[in-house]
């Protein structure tokens, strides 16, 4: 590495160390493998009301006891209880690269404020990184095998505290949970003599009244002895990560519901498509390949592949495709269809018409019976009600060009 790298990288760390020393931890639990599907792991933690996946760093079947670690928004295997590797250095170097990426994440959260001068610093990096990696490409030719593993090993390390550090939203995310849990969680003094790495220590505040509740922090940095600096353990850790994703997220075998709360409406993705379920608990619209919106139980819009249906509960009360129906059909309603306007009954039956003659290409309107009130016309001859009630037929010209 050139002194001006070193310098330049000198002077990133120092202006993130300079923001914030607070660090989020991150933690380990055992879990039991309910099934594989790919490079994840679907996995249950004891207590835990959910499966949880979790990236396959190290070698697992289904009913292996393991190890998960779960850090920035992410979850991964540490080891299989179950069935060990015989060589741990493979996995410990990939420990230490997580534990790498976890710490410059955390770093990350902290340098919002100088984002610009670490954009600036980032871009000489990159440009004298560029410069150093052509060298080193052009010493690999010569370089061994375990040298060649090794830089490998390092480009991974690189690569993952690279993406950890322009995924800022997530952490934010992270670290919002957390806070979450340390203000929900159940707690205990902890008996630990001697502090075990990776392991949550709180201190608590406050006298646990309704005016002055109790409140715990983090520690970054623990004593030697946690008991003897009166630290607290999170017991309920499992508990309070299932209440604070159910508040607002639930996978369910009925499907995957999202909400802001109980209170509110929910949207329902399944595999078949996505309702809106009301605070009730009904649904009041389905979109799939058939689209109901409005409750299916009252007035609703009801979509299929052939018409839009405006619906009564299981009433139409008009339909739109290729025959158009207006009016309930179990009373008088309309039907029209290719080049006929039909009238029918509420057995469907058609009582009149209107239409196009095929053979002479002109309208008719057919019925059993009608009641004029006052004039009917007949081509160029008019039938006159006359005030005397009489009934005169008269010559009116040619009404047709009228």
């Amino acid at each position: 590495m050139s002194a001006k790298t070193e310098a330049i990288i000198n002077d990133l760390m120092i202006s993130i160390e300079n923001i914030s020393r607070e660090k989020t931890s991150y933690f380990d639990a055992m879990a039991t493998v309910l099934r594989l599907d790919g490079s994840t792991a679907w996995v249950h933690f004891d207590g835990g009301a959910i499966e949880t996946p979790v990236k396959m760093t190290v070698g697992a079947k289904v009913g292996d006891e393991v190890m998960v670690r779960v850090a920035n928004g992410y979850a991964y295997l540490l080891g299989n209880s179950t069935a060990p590797p015989t060589d741990d250095s493979v996995a410990n170097n990939a420990q230490h690269t997580a534990d790498y990426a976890v710490d410059q994440a955390i770093r990350a959260t902290n340098a919002a404020d100088i984002a610009t001068r670490g954009a600036e610093i980032a871009a000489q990096a990159a440009e004298n990184a560029t410069t150093e990696a052509r060298i080193a490409q052009q010493a690999a030719s010569t370089a061994q095998a375990s040298a060649d593993a090794a830089s490998v090993s390092a480009a991974s390390a690189n690569t993952s505290a690279n993406n950890a550090l322009t995924q800022l939203s997530t952490v934010e995310d992270v670290v919002g949970t957390l806070s979450w849990i340390s203000s929900h969680g159940t707690y205990r003094e902890t008996s630990d003599t001697v502090a075990e790495p990776g392991k949550f220590y709180f201190t608590r505040s406050g006298s646990g009244t309704e005016a002055d509740p109790y409140a715990y922090a983090v520690v970054t940095d623990p004593a030697d002895n946690p008991t003897e600096a009166g630290y607290y353990e999170l017991e309920s850790i499992d508990e309070a990560v299932s209440n604070y994703v159910s508040t607002h997220l639930a996978l369910t075998n009925e499907g995957l519901f999202i909400t802001l709360d109980d209170n509110g409406y929910k949207l329902k993705l399944t595999n078949s498509g996505a309702y809106i379920i009301d605070p009730a608990g009904g649904e009041v619209a389905e979109y799939s390949t058939v689209t109901n919106i409005g409750s299916s139980n009252g007035r609703h819009v009801h979509i299929d592949d052939d018409s839009v249906d405006i619906m009564d509960g299981t009433t139409s009360l008009a339909s739109f495709g290729s025959t158009t129906i207006i009016g309930n059909q179990n009373g008088a309603h309309l039907e029209a269809s290719g080049d006929r306007l039909s009238f029918k009954d509420k057995d469907g039956n058609e009582v009149a018409y209107v239409a196009v003659d095929s053979e002479t290409n002109e309208s008719i309107f057919y019925m059993t019976k009608a009641i004029v009130v006052k004039d009917l016309y007949f081509g160029n001859w008019r039938w006159n009600s006359r005030s005397n009630n009489n009934l005169a037929l008269m010559w009116v010209g040619n009404t047709e060009q009228e």
